[in-house]
This record gives C-alpha cells, sequence and structure tokens, in this order.
C-alpha cells in the first residue's frame, strides 16, 4: 500500500484518513479527539483510544464498553454488568448529555459529569454546577 505524503522542511505530512477537523478557540484544526480511563486508588490507564471527531458525547458509551471489557479481561472472576457498581465517573464536560445522564442512570454507574453551560455561571454556583447520576 502506497501513502500520499509531502515534506516541508524536514517535516513529514502524512495524511491521516479517519481524523476530522476539531473547533478550537484558534479556528479548525486536523485531529482526533483522545480518551483514557484511569483508576484513581493505583493511577493506571485503565483504557485508552483516539475517535476522528471533535465532540466527545458520543463517546462515553464505546468508552464505558472497553473500560469493562479491560477489567474483565485483567480480573476474569468479575461480572461484566457489575465491574463498574462500585466506581464513580468523573467526566469533563465534554460528556454532558441527556442521552449520556440516561444510559448512566440505566447502567447504574454513579457519575459526577461537569455542567457543559458552567463557564456562563456566577462563581458561586460553578461548585454545584456537576450531574450526579446514580440508581
Amino acid at each position: 500500500m502506497t501513502r500520499n505524503c509531502s515534506c516541508i522542511s524536514g517535516i513529514q505530512h502524512i495524511p491521516v484518513y479517519n481524523s476530522a477537523k476539531i473547533q478550537t478557540s484558534h479556528g479548525a484544526i486536523q485531529g482526533f479527539t483522545g480518551l483514557d480511563a484511569g483508576d484513581s486508588a493505583y493511577q493506571v490507564i485503565t483504557q485508552a483510544s483516539a475517535a476522528g471527531q471533535g465532540s466527545e458525547q458520543s463517546l462515553l458509551k464505546p468508552c464505558i464498553d472497553e473500560l469493562r471489557d479491560n477489567l474483565v479481561a485483567i480480573s476474569p472472576e468479575l461480572e461484566r454488568e457489575d465491574v463498574l457498581n462500585q466506581s464513580t465517573l468523573l467526566t469533563d464536560s465534554g460528556f454532558h448529555s441527556e442521552d449520556n445522564f440516561q444510559w448512566l442512570d440505566q447502567e447504574a454507574i454513579g457519575s459526577y459529569i461537569a455542567d457543559n453551560q458552567y463557564r456562563k455561571t456566577t462563581a458561586s454556583l460553578q461548585c454545584v454546577m456537576l450531574s450526579f447520576s446514580r440508581v
């Protein structure tokens, strides 16, 4: 398989076929959204992935599914559905959506997801603008 690439000033530019145009405060960039999940007690990365899209909202379920698979793979005695029962998910506002809240509630996964409007609230309210989902 051949790839088209160009070299400018000694830097090789290889086209990335599954990347996305991502809007930033400095304009659009070509790239990936990187996701990872870590264990706070042992400080170990338990899931990592990259997606060719700018928005994180639709990536929560696949991330959690892969996380469950990874945890069951290293601890086969655990049941896949129950592996996150004693855990609390903490995310940034990129995962804030009604669909994610409903899915987390259905899956009985405790979570704190920052409100995507938190920068528009007053400073005194920012500390309470976390959404909590627990069955």
